[in-house]
């Protein structure tokens, strides 16, 4: 019979994620914003943690059973959940991380049929929807993800969406299996998700996904700072233990490998030796944590640099700041640009990903070539920007108006409910 024209739109997202970032942070978003013409199931493997922090109050949950590459089930008596194996744990270490992409995109290659095999089982298990969306943080990204989406529109009926939060990387591994994949993933997804249009050329350049199947609806943030309250920066530098009178330089992300925290060390230790007025603010956990903080040692810097490590919500972060850098290899479209943004900062970032869409150099921060890796330009662009309030204010500013035209928590929501609908308008119908 003919669909209800009625009913609920019902949306499965399967997030085969362990932790908690910018991709789960944004599907969350969507997830609990999606109006009352929808019905929303979060798929994840944890349900206690990450499944419960995407859910929040507006969507059921269920299990994921997981079959990734260098992840294990805990065993440490803290109940159900997931954490990297200690191969995978070394793997992440600065020292080894980039050596060791090779090795994990082969592994991911040759455990593909058994992943596939484990998600044709999941999704057929799924009760019926609409849309199915899996959230991928990157592409090739996540076995579980890509298994999933070539898989699930054939077991379910459903239309088949997939996220790429992060930029689309060349093939490595085994061309031929790397190839097959792709192939498979291609012929089951009806529309790939990214969060800009730069990363959009990148998926259909690097990939064989047809351009027109390809989405761009950027990432939003919810508007935590309309009009800060007086004090508000005071407030948040005495919660966090730094100088009342600092120029605080803040970077928000994850500690790992690529995020370019080396170099914002290195370069922050230049300007701490020409003014003693500044101090930087590093938010965020990871593997990398222990090597950063014997870095800021290793420059005397220690007394000058706060390590707040996790920290939710990041508001006194951004309270307290005068400027936000982040000097990432790769990114996509980060939240912590968007937020500092919100909170009227001017910022310093490497054109990586969809960074230029967001930054204008001159206008909203300053841009780095995503080459120039010396600690002496990070030094000079941070120095350039915290050397004139105006131009600091400026900036801020700037970066406000481009944050309320495009990057808002609504218009996410928004552009994906219309996704939603559009792909089912084009559906056949089911026969009377």
């Amino acid at each position: 019979m003919a669909p209800d024209p009625h009913a609920p739109v019902r949306v499965a997202f399967v997030v085969p994620s362990f932790a908690i970032g910018g991709t789960e942070r944004v599907t969350a978003t969507v997830v609990q914003g999606l109006g009352e013409a929808f019905e929303v199931t979060v798929v994840a493997p944890d349900a206690r943690g990450t499944a419960a922090f995407l859910a929040g109050t507006r969507a059921a949950v269920r299990p994921l059973a997981i079959f990734e590459p260098g992840m294990r089930e805990r065993a440490n008596g803290e109940g159900a959940g997931w954490e990297p194996s200690p191969a995978r744990q070394l793997a992440s270490r600065p020292a080894v991380a980039r050596a060791a992409r090779t090795a994990q995109a082969v592994l991911r290659q040759l455990t593909w049929r058994r992943a596939l095999r484990l998600a044709e089982h999941e999704a057929g298990a799924l009760p019926r929807h609409d849309v199915v969306h899996v959230v991928n943080g990157g592409y090739p990204g996540s076995t579980v993800a890509r298994a999933w989406a070539a898989v699930a529109g054939r077991a379910t009926g459903a239309a088949v969406v997939l996220s790429v939060h992060g930029e689309a990387q060349r093939r490595r591994g085994i061309p031929w299996l790397e190839r097959g994949i792709d192939a498979r993933v291609g012929r089951g997804v009806d529309a790939f998700v990214v969060p800009a249009g730069s990363l959009a050329r990148a998926l259909a350049a690097r990939r064989p996904f047809a351009p027109d199947r390809i989405v761009a609806i950027p990432n939003g943030v919810a508007d935590r700072a309309p009009s800060p309250p007086a004090g508000a920066k005071e407030g948040a530098r005495r919660r966090l233990g730094v100088p009342a009178g600092a120029t605080v330089v803040l970077s928000v992300s994850r500690l790992d490998v690529g995020k370019g925290l080396e170099r914002l060390v290195d370069g922050f230790a230049l300007l701490a030796q020409e003014r003693d007025d500044v101090h930087l603010v590093v938010v965020g956990e990871g593997p990398s944590a222990p090597d950063l903080r014997a870095r800021v040692a290793s420059h005397s810097c220690t007394g000058r640099v706060t390590f707040t490590g996790y920290l939710s919500p990041t508001d006194d972060a951004y309270a307290a700041a005068d400027v936000a850098v982040l000097l990432s290899e790769a990114e996509g479209l980060p939240l912590a640009l968007l937020e500092a943004m919100m909170w009227r900062l001017p910022v310093v970032a490497t054109a990586v990903g969809a960074v230029p869409e967001i930054v204008t150099g001159g206008d909203t921060g300053i841009l780095l070539a995503s080459g120039d890796g010396d600690a002496v330009s990070a030094a000079g662009a941070i120095r350039s920007v915290v050397a004139d309030a105006d131009v600091a204010r400026r900036m801020g500013l700037a970066g406000r108006a481009r944050y309320e035209e495009r990057y808002t928590e609504a218009a996410l929501v928004r552009r994906h409910e219309e996704l939603y609908e559009r792909l089912l308008r084009e559906r056949p119908s089911a026969s009377p």
